[in-house]
């Protein structure tokens, strides 16, 4: 008889294996949980980021475009029941009192009406037979009540018929002369300077593109092409560009500058599709009183772009966090100044599209609307320079480095991938560019010059929609530049084109002559429209 030891197994091997099975099963379970609970996270993440981008869309589509926000004085600047002692340190430059200008109501009411305007009067009596008294006597004229009405005469165009006398000599009958003709812009065109003028200002100014100026002139009985009116505009952009060319050497001189881009789109441009993006680039610098601003047409966003025209300069440069501007800074000769405007946007748009729970991104825009403030005063008290220095190394820069240290100690918490989670990490990563406007007080706490500047462009686009030629680009971009340094200097751009196209053929090209045309050197003479 066999034993039965070779036959039945062991009890406790058995149990051993069971375990064994168990303990595999859990590990499978458990890695499955994981990457389950992984793949959950990953898309929360993904619709939180989407969730906001529709949010962002919807603002952009119906909502305000505003990024004012609460003063930084109310009683909720910091919601410090939602955070431990433990976790953030407490910083005493958070309690500091910040003084605010008293407000003072704006005075409303109807405005008076320009004094340059010519006035002529009409006068108003009554009736011989009302000037009579019911008493038998007759009224004496005591005074009278004057109200100003603004009327308009439409546009009025007349013919400048140039009739040139002729000489000759009856006894010998040569030498026959006759009176020179005045040189004009665009040499045996119809176009006067102030026709060219007011077609530049209505196209880039007003926004009026060049077909609906054909209409405009078509209701008056003059028909001139769209064509022509094209080849006007590019023909003054090749006389005007000497001075955009002087202003960008200005702009390398100084040691401030600004920099930004944005999108056009060229229907016809080489080896190119018409749907092809292209970018309109502005450049800025130069003293307040002598500020230039130059747009250039380029057909990329390129670094070479920002490197070509800043290839002498030496200095501080506005900028945002794009990465084209960063071999600028490499060799240390320019010095990137960050755009706190685009490191709040990004917590913006977190409490925006979470107005019910913000979290961290309204306690970081409390914090930026202090220093915000801060720079509000000094404009508004007209602080020197030194005062201004003096006011952000000793208020502004101790809350932002608070601002620094909630952010480190936050950014580990956040989920990687989420909305909050970019805004913290790109700001940190841009904080030493972000705290270079501490260094020097002439700089700017962000970019917004550039973006207010850039905007007239982008409001200009949606009226003509796209440049048909790279010649037509280049053209807008001149004549922008001068338009927007005008602008700049309060200068009326009608008054400015007309003159200084009436001068610049008749001129020598020299940097000495051209000065004398730029825009803020025209302040004086063309900043009423009576002056011209």
């Amino acid at each position: 008889m066999k034993s039965t030891d070779n036959i039945i197994e062991n009890p406790l091997l058995i149990a051993h294996g069971k375990i064994n099975e168990q303990a595999v099963a859990l590990r499978e379970k458990d890695k499955l949980l994981f990457e389950k609970t992984q793949t959950e996270h990953r898309l929360l993440t993904k619709i939180e980021a989407l969730e906001l981008r529709v949010a962002e869309l919807l603002a952009m589509r119906y909502g305000r475009r505003s990024e004012a926000f609460p003063h930084p004085q109310q009683n909720d600047l910091f919601d410090e029941a939602a955070t431990s002692p433990e976790e953030i340190p407490t910083i005493e430059v958070v309690e500091q009192k910040i003084q605010v200008a008293a407000f003072t109501r704006k005075k409303s009411g109807r405005k008076p009406l320009p004094a340059f305007l010519p006035r002529i009067e009409i006068i108003h009596d009554l009736p011989e037979n009302e000037k009579q008294c019911n008493c038998g006597c007759a009224l004496t004229e005591i005074g009278s009540d004057k109200s100003e009405q603004l009327d308009i005469i439409p546009a009025v165009f007349k013919v400048l018929v140039h009739v040139r006398k002729k000489y000759a000599c009856r006894a010998c009958e040569e030498n026959v002369k006759i009176a020179a003709l005045p040189i004009a812009p665009i040499p045996k065109s119809i176009a006067s300077a102030s026709v060219l003028a007011h077609v530049l200002v209505c196209k880039y100014a007003d926004h009026l593109p060049l077909y609906r100026q054909e209409n405009i002139l078509q209701r008056s009985g003059i028909d001139i092409a769209r064509s022509t009116l094209s080849h006007w505009v590019i023909q003054c952009a090749e006389l005007l560009k000497p001075l955009v060319t002087l202003m960008r050497s200005k702009i390398n001189q100084y040691d401030v500058a600004y920099a930004d881009e944005t999108t056009l789109q060229v229907l016809k441009e080489k080896d190119r599709t018409a749907e092809s993006k292209s970018y309109m680039w502005y450049f800025a610098g130069g003293p307040i009183e002598k500020r230039c601003i130059v747009y250039e047409y380029h057909p990329t966003r390129g670094a070479k772009v920002a490197n070509d025209f800043f290839e002498a300069y030496h200095g501080y440069l506005h900028c945002d966090g794009y990465a084209g501007y960063e071999a600028l800074f490499l060799n240390g000769k320019v010095i990137g100044v960050g755009c706190w405007a685009h490191a709040r946007r990004k917590f913006a748009a977190i409490v925006k599209a979470n107005k019910k729970n913000p979290g961290f991104a309204q306690e970081a825009l409390n914090i930026l609307a202090k220093v915000y403030h801060l720079e509000k005063i000094a404009k508004d008290a007209n602080y020197n320079l030194e005062q201004i220095h003096s006011m952000r190394d000793t208020r502004a820069k101790p809350i932002l480095e608070d601002l620094k240290t909630r952010l480190e100690l936050k950014v580990g918490l956040a989920s990687p991938g989420s909305p909050i989670s970019d805004a913290m990490k790109y700001t940190l990563k841009q904080w030493p560019k972000l705290m270079n406007y501490l260094k020097d007080p002439r700089l700017e706490i962000d970019n917004n010059a550039s973006e207010r500047a850039i905007k007239h462009f982008a409001v200009g686009r949606k009226n003509w929609l796209f440049s048909d030629s790279i010649d037509g680009a280049h053209a807008g971009a001149i004549i922008y530049s001068l338009l927007e340094t005008c602008r700049a200097h309060k200068v009326e751009p009608f008054a400015y084109f007309k003159a200084v196209l009436n001068a610049l053929p008749t001129m020598d090209n020299t940097p000495e002559a051209l000065e004398t045309l730029l825009p803020f050197n025209f302040t004086s003479t063309l900043n009423s429209v009576s002056a011209l």
